[in-house]
Order: structure tokens, then sequence, then C-alpha cells
């Protein structure tokens, strides 16, 4: 059997959300082989990320924290053995919860070990009053996107459409059902940096938010930061330098392919250029001073490219 985790962020066990979640549990249930197992994130006990980067530093890739998100814990342990991941959550301060934040945050592990690239994941964002479920569904998208999940798809949900959202949560549950059992019978199939930029398009654009942070939010090539770094000599290290000029040279490319309307191709440079960026400024301010390891394999590779 194909195995879905459900995990609720709500404390009201039978409210709203909950609701949407027993609806996409019907989805995937509906899925012949796959099995959902149902948890409640407030049943277990993990705190943030200390940023100890004994992650990074370990073979194994695990939390060294004694909680059920550390490398022996429960919850981490679900998330190990599962094809797919299901996350219900209320809308908290216009936003998605604390809790789901800091339970996403420790799945920090996945970045360096590579184990949760291509894991099919789909969430639910459910809120009342002012509402901005689709804001929570976003942040949500973002945070999962360093892991490389196969991104489903989300319900943005305001209760007072709530019947037809309990439809829709069906929908997406019998997707997120179909992708488990594929995953469980012709195994993970992983994702390139190419494929996650394209993949997370909606309700997040990844390219546009990645172009918007590399120009300081002025969508500008002269005001990037490899431009800039390259102008002002901020990078000293040879093998850094290396990545940087390779970078800056793809990203400018990617900008002008961009602006000519050509996404598809700008997406591919995209992805290139900032996995090259990421390379550089490993080497330059992480790989000695702060972490005291080489890059891991699994992220971001950059051998190919240059």
């Amino acid at each position: 059997m194909a195995r879905v985790l459900a995990a609720l962020a709500s404390k009201r066990r039978k409210g709203w959300t909950s609701q949407l979640m027993a609806a996409a549990r019907e989805g995937i249930e509906s899925v012949p082989g796959v099995e959902v197992e149902t948890l409640n994130l407030h049943d277990y006990n993990f705190k943030v990320c200390n940023a100890c980067f004994n992650c990074i530093r370990s073979d194994a890739h695990l939390c060294t924290k004694k909680d059920d998100m550390g490398g022996s814990g429960e919850l981490f342990a679900k998330l190990l053995s599962t094809n797919g991941l299901l996350i219900a959550d209320p809308v908290f301060l216009w936003g998605s919860s604390a809790l789901v934040h800091t339970f996403i945050e420790r799945m920090y592990p996945f970045i360096w070990s590579g184990v949760g690239n291509g894991m099919p994941f789909a969430s639910i964002s459910c809120a009342s009053n002012s509402g901005f479920q689709h804001q929570a569904s976003k942040e949500i998208a973002k945070q999962v996107f360093n892991f490389g999940f196969s991104y489903i798809g989300c319900v943005p949900a305001h209760v007072s459409y709530l019947e037809a959202a309990v439809e829709r949560a069906r929908a997406l549950g019998a997707v997120l059902g179909a992708a488990a059992k594929a995953d469980m019978e012709r195994g993970r199939t992983k994702l390139a940096d190419r494929d996650k930029f394209a993949m997370y398009a909606e309700p997040w654009d990844a390219a546009s938010d990645y172009f918007a942070n590399l120009t300081n939010g002025d969508g500008d090539y002269a005001s990037s930061m490899t431009h800039t770094a390259l102008a002002q000599g901020a990078f000293k290290k040879e093998r850094a330098l290396v990545a940087l000029t390779k970078a800056d040279e793809l990203l400018e490319s990617s900008f002008e392919n961009m602006q000519r309307g050509d996404r598809d191709t700008a997406i591919d440079l995209l992805s290139d250029g900032s996995a090259l960026w990421t390379e550089a400024t490993w080497r330059e301010f992480l790989e000695e001073e702060v972490i005291g390891v080489e890059k891991p394999k699994a992220y971001r590779p950059v051998e190919d490219l240059l």
C-alpha cells in the first residue's frame, strides 16, 4: 500500500480546517492501494531549528535534536516513510500558522539528504473573517520548494464557501493519492532545479520571486546581486569567483529572455544561474567559516555547469 501522511495544524479537531482535511482524506482513499495516516501536529513535541548545521555536516544528514522532528523522532520517521504529504492549516495573521512554518522548517535535513525530492505534496489553507487564504497557500508553497517536493496543488478556502471548498479538497486528495501511488509503484522521480522552477508557478511564482530577490526588488539586472558582487570585488576565493562569473553570465541572459517574453528559456537559465550563485556564496562565505564541510551532493549540484 502507498502511504499518505495527512497533518492537521489546527487545535480545533472538529473545526473547518479539519472538515476540509477529512474531505481530502476521502479523496485520497478513493484511490485503490492508498492508505492515509492522519495526525494532529499539536500532539507532537518539536521546536524551531537551532541552525546548528549538524544535519549538513553528518553523512546521514539527520537532526540531532531530541524531539519528534529530530533524526530519531517519531514524526520525522513518518515523513521518511511516506509516499505523499498533505498539510491542512488554519490561517493566522493573514498567513500560514507558526506551527506549520516550524514543522516545515524542521524538514531542513531534507535539503541536504535529498530524501524528499520528488515527494508528492499538497496543502489546504482555511481562513475565516478577513481571509488571506491565498497568501497562506503561497507561503506554504514557497517553504516546501526548497525540498523539491512534487507540488500537486492547494485549496485556499474561506468558510463563506466551505461547501465548495470541501469538494475541491476531495478532488485534490484524489490527485494526491494517485501521485502517492505512482511514487510507491514506480519509485520517486527526482526533480532537477529547472523542474522545480517550472512546477512552482501557482499559487507562488518561484521564478518571478527569485528574480525580485536577485535584484533587491527592482527587477533590473544592473542592480542584481551577482553583477554588483563582481563589480565591487566582494568575492575573493578562486572557486567562488569562477562560479560567480558563470552565474552572472547565465542570469544576465535569463533576464534578457524574460524581458523578451521567453519564460521557458529564462527559467532554464535562471535555474542554472541561481544554482551557481548558491555555489559561489557557499564557497565564499559558508564552507570554511561557518559549516566546515563541502556542500552536500544533493544540494543544487553544479558539476555540469562549470
